[in-house]
């Protein structure tokens, strides 16, 4: 059912003619090197995602132009239904943490984004950039923020290959230490007004796991595979992890697509809520799993990269975010198993719900990654037990074949 809270969502051009009337007004205050200028407001595009809708918008002064983003976050079809309260809630899927309240959504990232600016900022630090936010708009909650030009790191690592020059090699590895180091400065973060704690305790993963495999098995899963891999798991589980997790303020997306990296190695990190305090541990899954199981890297990780160089960035990475600690392997690997575990319920829940065309091209897709994901997730379990037994010796193993 949808939100009732949801406001009637402008259409398109009633929504340019709004934010362009607010950009005029606004730019000199945005931009104060245009405020003499009477500066041009013109919008360059418009991109309607599944949660998002995003405008660009180029304000042109005499000597200079400047770039924003509109964002507004939900779309469309989030409206639609929004006056037939009678309809039955939509079957949904296992999640380790609900959904995000579609109102409150510009809310939250505006916040979350002005607090990370704030902070890293602060440190003076040429590791981390920003993304200014400029305003927050009401009905609905739309938020204006610096567009940022650096390209996304997910970019970069699909244009890895065996013969990328050493010097860009060296980048790429040093994008992925920042990249590190900014996660454990936004896990350090206080909680913002709206942030709550969650899944503080080793049982928090049992259950949420549980919960992934059972949604699996009854959707017709890798049956002879998840006969032993939850025994196994919860094993291995048992013996790694605390009682009480560690939390930090969690980006919750945590993934190469929205990471930004400049030339320079400089880091930029956008597109978080900042909702939950959670285990440290997910957003670290999460940034791994994101890296290693993308379509192109499950089909063909040999052919589209060079494992070796890309295990480097990876320990690049973690270096960077335990380096006042030793890196606690054995759970994080337990942790991309609930990473991909989620991330393989919501693909298999939407191509049960999809109909028409939709539908089988979804199917298709879910059983051309199965063997994949299944093969990412008996290699992380494998590395697991090896570090819960004491296994030092087999070594991260990071992008060698599952």
């Amino acid at each position: 059912m949808s939100d009732p809270k949801l406001p009637r969502l402008p259409d398109a051009g009633e929504a340019v003619a709004r934010f362009v009337r607010h950009l005029e007004a606004r730019a000199g205050r945005y931009f104060p090197e245009l405020a003499a200028d009477h500066p041009t407001v013109r919008l360059v595009w418009r991109s309607v995602r599944l949660n998002s809708q995003l405008y660009e918008f180029a304000i042109t002064g005499k000597a200079a132009t400047r770039r924003v983003i509109v964002k507004v976050p939900f779309a469309p079809k989030h409206v639609a239904g929004s006056v037939h309260h009678d309809r039955r809630p939509a079957p949904d899927r296992p999640r380790l943490f609900p959904k995000a309240d579609a109102y409150a959504k510009g809310l939250y990232e505006y916040r979350a984004l002005g607090a990370i600016d704030a902070h890293f900022r602060g440190l003076c630090d040429r590791r981390f950039g920003t993304i200014r936010v400029f305003d927050l708009l009401p009905d609905p909650y739309t938020v204006v923020m610096e567009k940022a030009t650096d390209p996304a790191l997910a970019r970069l690592v699909r244009k890895a290959h065996r013969g990328l020059r050493s010097s860009q090699w060296k980048l790429l590895e040093e994008g992925f230490r920042h990249a590190g180091a900014w996660l454990d400065q936004m896990h350090r973060l206080e909680p913002l007004e709206h942030t709550q704690p969650r899944n503080r305790r080793a049982d928090d993963y049992f259950t949420a796991t549980d919960r992934f495999i059972a949604f699996l098995k009854r959707c017709g899963g890798e049956r002879g595979f998840f006969d032993r891999f939850p025994r196994e798991l919860t094993e291995a589980a048992a013996a790694l992890l605390p009682e009480t997790l560690p939390l930090g303020t969690s980006h919750g997306d945590y993934a190469p697509r929205n990471l930004l990296l400049q030339r320079g190695g400089r880091v930029t990190v956008f597109d978080t809520l900042a909702r939950w305090q959670a285990p440290i541990y997910e957003d670290v899954a999460h940034f791994l799993v994101a890296l290693k199981t993308s379509m192109p890297q499950v089909l063909a990780p040999r052919l589209l990269s060079d494992p070796a160089r890309l295990a480097a960035c990876e320990e690049a990475f973690l270096q960077a975010y335990f380096e006042r600690t030793g890196i606690p392997r054995g759970v994080i690997r337990l942790f991309e198993c609930q990473v991909l575990l989620e991330r393989w319920t919501a693909l298999v829940f939407r191509a049960e719900e999809a109909g028409g065309l939709r539908g089988v091209a979804r199917r298709a897709r879910v059983l051309l990654l199965k063997g994949g994901v299944t093969r990412h997730l008996a290699s992380a379990l494998r590395q697991a037990i090896c570090e819960a037994e004491g296994d030092a010796a087999t070594g991260p193993r990071l992008f060698t074949s599952p």
